[in-house]
């Protein structure tokens, strides 16, 4: 290519490269301040809760004296303390980096999310965005203070060798909830007040990355109407390739054929003859309407045949109104397959000499939909729904229940060892053990058991049928989990379960409703202990007499 015709092939490119690569900066830009927005939220989440487990603690501390209460009090109010040492760090004019580096890992953020939380409170903390949830926190860092103060009282006052009397204790154990009353209403707040600005974050980031995507297709639009100007040009060379396009055809990975004005075969690469199971001399000559036929979908063929429409449409040198959606090929043997149709006119001087056909086959693509399908709604680890899909096909069920005037259960399972085995054997161990306990689930003998994984340790399970069947099965499900051994290196991982049962009634209102119910008789077998099945819990009205699933 020389210089000439290099330089409108520049000319023509650069406002597409231009625009690409903005386009990937501002995603790039987008990703990363969403990234910060997670940390963010993640990391009050971890705030909150140590706040939470502080208090707990302390409150253990009191009443006992125990010292293993104390020093767990003060694990977990390094974590919101630390927190707090980032933040008034970068508030300084001139912070240490390390230092603030050191205070949010320190303060349970992952490593990895470190970055992106003190870049966004760096650069942030005054803005509207951040101004209110970071008001709200410090409100919890005044309490946090407090909370220190009386630990440091109430540790003086047990390591001293002075029992503490009973008036005192009532003192601090009354502090305690003074300082709980206010700490959760400012993490409560913190929270709300995050929401709202991660909210505006997400707006402005849809706002800018669509008007720019707007930008891109009015620049192809213009682009594309100067390709039809040099397609003229373009023509009177297509004779002269003709000899090229043969050797062109021959390496092509899809099916290509080339057809006369009249839609008579003149040439057909390789693919096309192993797809028609004809060589290219016995090609020739036929008709390509009498070789092909197509179906929207596997089934019927079309009434109107897909082939002339496609011939007729690509020889007069317009679009082919049906090359965005997949048709099924029927090939002389084997199964249909699901194609995209594509090519173009042929013109010598302005006048079409027949066209190129392709077929792409979409085998590939329509799996990779499938996966994509399949990933939107189920827990990549175990295989079973994700929370958010098992909601939206439980609140489908409940709708049923409701049509129906029909009941069934809910189980809601905790795996008690998952914790102890991810500290003895890493997260890897605890990741197979989830793993084999879905497969578990998925092993339940009634077929119409709905499985789902809720989160960490946290499984559920849908069933219809009677109140005797719901317990049957959660007994049934308790043992196999119980009995389950699996193979980890030289060891075998093993563990018992906490099973909550809710008896769904068709008068239960909400999923959340029949979900918090479970959870709580769920977390009732675990105080007690786990590893049993709580007492079935009915929801919603007394169930009226009623035909009820087998």
């Amino acid at each position: 290519m020389d210089a000439a015709s290099a330089s409108p092939l520049r000319n023509r490119i650069w406002p597409f490269v231009a625009i690409v690569m903005l386009q990937v900066l501002l995603a790039s830009g987008s990703i990363y301040v969403l990234s910060a927005v997670r940390a963010f939220v993640a990391g009050e989440s971890q705030w909150s809760k140590a706040q939470k487990d502080a208090i707990h603690r302390l409150d253990h501390y009191i009443v006992t004296g125990d010292r293993q209460s104390y020093d767990r009090f003060r694990e977990a109010l390094q974590i919101p303390q630390a927190d707090q040492e980032a933040r008034e760090l970068l508030e300084t004019p001139d912070p240490d980096m390390d230092k603030v580096f050191d205070a949010v890992v320190r303060g349970g953020n992952h490593p990895e999310d470190a970055g992106a939380l003190v870049w966004m409170l760096r650069n942030f903390q005054h803005h509207a965005l951040l101004e209110e949830p970071l008001n709200h926190w410090r409100v919890g860092d005044r309490y946090l203070h407090d909370l220190a103060v009386l630990a440091e009282e109430v540790r003086d006052r047990h390591e001293n060798g002075n029992e503490p009397d009973a008036p005192s204790v009532q003192r601090w154990q009354r502090a305690l909830q003074d300082i709980d009353a206010g700490a959760s209403p400012a993490a409560s707040d913190f929270s709300e007040a995050m929401g709202r600005s991660s909210r505006r974050i997400v707006a402005w980031l849809l706002w800018l990355n669509g008007t720019t995507a707007l930008v891109l297709v009015a620049l192809a639009l213009w682009q594309r109407r100067r390709v039809r100007l040099h397609r003229r040009r373009s023509a009177d060379a297509l004779a002269e390739e003709r000899a090229r396009g043969d050797a062109t055809l021959a390496a092509v990975a899809d099916p290509l054929l080339r057809v006369d004005a009249q839609g008579r075969i003149e040439a057909a690469n390789p693919a096309a003859e192993r797809l028609l199971g004809r060589t290219a001399p016995a090609l020739q000559g036929q008709a390509v309407e009498a070789l092909l036929a197509f179906a929207p979908e596997a089934g019927v063929p079309d009434a109107e045949p897909v082939t002339r429409q496609w011939l007729a449409r690509l020889l007069h040198g317009a679009p082919f109104p049906g090359a965005d959606r997949i048709h099924h090929l029927y090939p002389p043997a084997g199964p249909p397959l699901p194609v995209r149709l594509g090519g173009g006119p042929l013109l010598r001087d302005g006048v079409s000499t027949g066209a190129v056909l392709t077929l792409h086959d979409s085998r590939r693509e329509e799996q990779a939909s499938q996966q994509l399908d399949w990933h939107a709604t189920h827990d990549a680890l175990t295989g079973l729904l994700h929370r958010q899909a098992f909601i939206a096909e439980m609140a489908a069920v409940l709708e049923q229940h409701r049509a129906a005037n029909a009941a069934g259960g809910l189980l809601h399972l905790h795996l008690d060892a998952l914790k102890a085995v991810n500290e003895a054997h890493g997260h890897m161990a605890g990741d197979e053990l989830l793993a084999s306990a879905a497969r578990v689930l998925q092993a339940e003998p009634n077929t119409q058991a709905l499985p789902a994984r809720l989160g960490g340790a946290e499984f559920a399970v849908l069933l219809p049928g009677s109140r005797t069947a719901v317990q049957e099965a959660a007994e049934r499900l308790g043992t196999a989990l119980r009995n389950m051994e699996v193979p980890w290196h030289t060891d075998r991982l093993r563990t018992t379960a906490s099973i909550g049962m809710a008896y769904l009634t068709a008068d239960v209102v909400t999923v959340e409703e029949a979900l918090e119910a479970a959870r709580q008789a769920c977390s009732a077998v675990r105080r007690q202990g786990g590893d049993g099945v709580g007492p079935l819990i009915t929801t919603g009205k007394p169930h009226s007499p009623g035909p009820r699933p087998a």
